[in-house]
């Protein structure tokens, strides 16, 4: 990684995602109430992603093909669709990174340790900033925050991650999904 004066550049952040063809974590996330939930996270870039909530949690979300669709394994009824740009895992799976030159850069935070990045989310559907953790040296993405139009704030602590390593397709299936909660 080039960087200035040991401090990575938004354009090593940039780099640094592009890199990253898959991703696979484990997640920790605190939600604006402080409640807690636990998971599996699977980035298949661009466009694929799968977040699996761990007991007592219900929830499977999987972006692909520009959707994506929210499932709760405890409803008969199927998933709900967002369009992929209008949720924050946009930022994280788009094809065409560009932090250098774009409107969505907000800030650029850099300390000795970690630095931040926050992106403007602004859709019909959301409004808000992702703040992208990432720990300076070497540089990684740990984590991010959603600080929703209201200023609540949703941690997710990326833990124990794996990337560029193979994941099944299958994962990242709507359709597949729908079959094994028998939903139509």
């Amino acid at each position: 990684m080039a960087e200035t004066e040991d401090k990575p550049t938004l354009q090593d952040l940039e780099t640094y995602l592009k890199e990253i063809d898959t991703l696979y974590s484990e997640i920790l996330q605190i939600n604006y109430d402080g409640s807690r939930s636990e998971g599996k996270l699977y980035l298949d870039r661009p466009l694929r992603a799968r977040l699996e909530y761990s007991p007592p949690g219900t929830g499977i979300l999987i972006a692909n093909s520009g959707s994506v669709a929210v499932f709760d394994k405890n409803s008969n009824t199927g998933p709900t669709f967002y369009p992929l740009r209008h949720t924050p895992f946009f930022h994280l799976l788009k094809r065409d990174l560009d932090f250098t030159d774009s409107d969505a850069v907000l800030d650029h935070l850099v300390g000795i340790e970690y630095n931040e990045l926050h992106l403007g989310l602004t859709s019909r559907h959301l409004k808000g900033r992702l703040e992208l953790v990432f720990q300076n040296h070497p540089l990684l993405l740990i984590g991010w925050v959603f600080v929703d139009e209201f200023e609540n704030r949703t941690m997710v602590r990326l833990l124990d991650i794996k990337s560029n390593i193979k994941l099944d397709p299958r994962f990242f299936n709507i359709e597949l999904q729908k079959d094994l909660l028998n939903l139509d």
